[in-house]
């Protein structure tokens, strides 16, 4: 009998719960809570929510740049270094990037492209670096990344500085 009362007590629970009133009494409350459930789950409206792409973020990361007074010149600089490095991932692991895949290795592959690949000047790897390591943070700060990728993320080396030293030295 206790078995039988704790089964009603849930299906009444869940007739309220679920906005389903109906009369349940002991002799049919597993009839009227099986019945209840079914239709519960057939009114149910199932909707996968995806995340959103870097590249629909992109946008509202450069609106809030622009509204926290970026010049418009690093705000053009940012996107350019951030649509290229997504530019670089997909071609590179042949899919594009979501978040859940933005790494730390990912990100140092981009670095040493531009810096040993492309062979741009230190200042220009630094630049998208700088870029890289605002949009990670920002992504960090509105929790589309859990932990921020960039955040150790060294800027680029000047080779021929080092050449320099290292010969003054010798």
């Amino acid at each position: 009998m206790a078995k039988k009362n704790a089964e009603w007590q849930t299906c009444l629970e869940m007739s309220v719960n679920s906005s389903f009133l109906f009369p349940v009494n002991e002799r049919t409350s597993s009839k009227v809570c099986h019945s209840a459930e079914k239709n519960r789950r057939k009114n149910m409206i199932t909707t996968a929510i995806t995340p959103p792409s870097p590249e629909e973020v992109l946008p509202r990361w450069l609106e809030e740049l622009q509204a926290s007074d970026r010049a418009k010149g690093t705000i053009r600089r940012y996107k350019s270094a951030v649509e290229g490095f997504l530019v670089w991932y997909s071609r590179e692991e042949q899919r594009p990037l979501n978040f859940s895949q933005l790494s730390p290795i990912a990100l140092v592959g981009y670095r040493n492209y531009i810096q040993r690949t492309q062979q741009r000047a230190t200042s220009t790897v630094n630049g998208q670096i700088s870029a890289l390591r605002a949009f990670c943070a920002w992504l960090t700060e509105e929790r589309y990344l859990e932990v921020n990728p960039a955040k150790r993320l060294k800027a680029g080396w000047n080779n021929d500085y080092l050449l320099r030293v290292l010969d003054g030295v010798n």
